[in-house]
């Protein structure tokens, strides 16, 4: 069994003479049938094949991720990351994932079709080659649509830490979670791969980053 959470509640409460059964508590009722399906993988070393969706396998990654199961959270985050493509609804599931799970996930094509929906993009002298051409997509397209910022769903797909800190304070008028507290860790994270490490480990770190 991969799940130390699992196994150390059958190491408590299971032996010989007991049959083995553990009682787990979910806070959602919806999640059962994701508990099923982690359950299956830990034995499978997969996911289900049958009716498979981007949707499903994150429900699977979050759960995975909560019982500390990296076999089964890797398989779904692997799946999510084959597809050759998202639809909105997925693409916006995928930048509302938890940190944990967001992190294993290619959020490329999340902001592909974001930025690409009903043909919104018309600007060719624009290419998403680098981060801040996804910042001023977005911002054109909160624009567009006539809103004040951009949302956090769609802010959430941006990584911060490929962006300099003094073009992200011109622009923080668009993103509200892009606070002074995140600005001044986003700084002392760049300073090295293991200082980012560092920052996104922290207790209660923000989840702009």
């Amino acid at each position: 069994m991969h799940s130390s959470v699992l196994r150390n509640k059958l190491q408590r409460w299971t032996g010989a003479e007991r049959p083995m059964r553990i009682e787990v508590e979910l806070d959602d009722e919806a999640d059962v049938p994701v508990f099923e399906d982690v359950l299956w993988g830990m034995y499978q070393v997969k996911l289900p094949a049958e009716n498979m969706t981007v949707e499903r396998a994150l429900a699977i990654a979050r759960l995975a991720d909560a019982y500390f199961d990296e076999t089964v959270l890797c398989a779904a985050t692997a799946w999510i990351n084959e597809q050759a493509s998202l639809t909105w609804d997925d693409a916006l599931r995928v930048c509302e994932a938890p940190v944990s799970v967001r992190d294993r996930l290619d959020l490329r094509k999340a902001q592909t079709t974001m930025l690409g929906r009903q043909g919104t993009w018309n600007d060719d002298r624009l290419a998403v080659a680098a981060e801040s051409t996804v910042v001023a997509l977005t911002m054109q397209w909160a624009e567009q649509h006539k809103l004040a910022t951009v949302p956090d769903a769609v802010a959430c797909c941006i990584r911060l830490k490929h962006l300099q800190c003094g073009y992200i304070a011109g622009v923080t008028r668009w993103f509200p979670q892009w606070t002074v507290e995140v600005v001044a860790l986003l700084s002392a994270g760049q300073a090295s791969p293991a200082a980012w490490s560092d920052v996104r480990q922290m207790e209660n770190s923000p989840q702009a980053l």
